[in-house]
């Protein structure tokens, strides 16, 4: 949601992103509009993708082996968000403002395919 929403949630007068991942591409600036136009955004867009692909790698790992009935939701929102995040990657992120959606045929497959699961 992080990525996603960041033009959405910088019109909010709101901005998410870690400050370390900030500071490290040399943006200083706090107002959030400041900070999607710096030109080192797009890598620290790129840096936290990685970090929450990173994440759902682990969660995954954490799914095997547990029964798999009560973490049906939690796997379709994984897959739901995974999508989103992939879609943002091959996007990249010199278009923030431009939100990747999923279709409702889409998120009705991923409903089926995890309560299959």
């Amino acid at each position: 949601n992080i990525l996603r929403d960041l033009t959405e949630d910088a019109e909010r007068g709101r901005l998410y992103l870690p400050r370390e991942l900030l500071a490290a591409q040399g943006i200083g600036a706090v107002d959030p509009a400041a900070v999607l136009a710096h030109p080192g955004i797009g890598a620290v867009c790129a840096e936290l993708a990685t970090v929450a692909a990173r994440h759902y790698l682990e969660a995954e790992a954490e799914f095997a082996g547990r029964p798999r009935r009560p973490l049906r939701p939690a796997r379709a929102m994984m897959a739901v968000y995974r999508l989103l995040l992939d879609r943002l990657q091959a996007r990249g992120w010199d278009r923030l403002a431009e939100r990747p959606r999923i279709g409702r045929a889409t998120k009705l497959w991923i409903a089926l395919r995890a309560s299959l699961s």
